[in-house]
């Protein structure tokens, strides 16, 4: 074949990794020569011959080299349409393929493309819901740590009596609100996400944007209830660190 040794175990490594995690199937098919045929007719009779792909998910990719034409072709399966959009298939035939190809360099360019597609499948695989949990997550705990200055200066700086504990509870809850709300917001679209029954592309969605979303926000009411519970000696606290003296008129 034209593809270099050292490549080939990579390659295989990386396209069993992918059918693995997602059940997408890639097949890397390298000819002498196309005897005269157009290549997008030979690559779709190879892609049916074959049977690239799961069959209920039609989610196949089959990459044809022919050495004599100097040519390639890359055929999608129905399932991944959506997700390797032309635009993308475009990009990778450009700006991977044609580059490495011209220079002779067939493993390393299969290579980086079983490398792009893996990428692209595994960014598709997260769910909009873990998504949302994940960045709910780390909102959450950076607003709470920021309420939690923002209370902490404010009880230190204002007028507000820091004997008396009713006060100083309304500042902190007013000032950490925005990070509970994000963070009840993180720890509920992460468990739908990981209760929910989906499938993507006959593989499981990934589960740790979610698993991170839910932990930050777990994290973020666990900080902000301690610190609730402890607000005024926490506030006493830093009074006395700084020297700092605060109360009503």
């Amino acid at each position: 074949g034209i593809i270099e040794e050292e490549f080939i175990e990579k390659i295989d490594r990386s396209i069993k990794s992918i059918e693995d995690i997602t059940s997408v199937e890639i097949a890397i098919i390298t000819v002498e020569s196309l005897e005269g045929r157009p290549i997008d007719e030979v690559a779709l009779e190879l892609f049916n011959k074959f049977g690239v792909g799961k069959k209920d998910y039609n989610n196949g990719i089959l990459l044809l080299v022919s050495k004599d034409e100097n040519q390639f072709r890359i055929e999608i399966g129905i399932g991944l349409e959506d997700i390797l959009s032309d635009k993308f298939n475009d990009a990778l035939a450009n700006k991977v393929i044609s580059p490495g190809f011209y220079k002779k360099q067939y493993g390393s360019s299969i290579l980086r493309f079983v490398g792009r597609i893996s990428s692209r499948i595994r960014i598709k695989g997260f769910s909009n819901l873990s998504i949302v949990s994940w960045l709910s997550g780390i909102l959450s705990l950076i607003f709470g740590l920021a309420g939690i200055f923002s209370s902490s200066v404010l009880a230190l700086t204002s007028y507000i009596d820091i004997n008396r504990l009713s006060s100083l509870l309304v500042l902190f809850l007013k000032t950490t609100s925005p990070a509970i709300a994000l963070a009840l917001a993180a720890i509920v679209c992460g468990t739908l996400d990981l209760i929910r029954e989906d499938d993507y592309l006959g593989g499981q969605r990934y589960s740790s944007r979610s698993t991170a979303g839910i932990i930050l926000g777990v994290a973020t009411l666990i900080l902000v209830t301690i610190i609730f519970f402890m607000f005024r000696e926490f506030v006493l606290f830093l009074a006395d660190v700084f020297s700092l003296s605060s109360g009503s008129y």
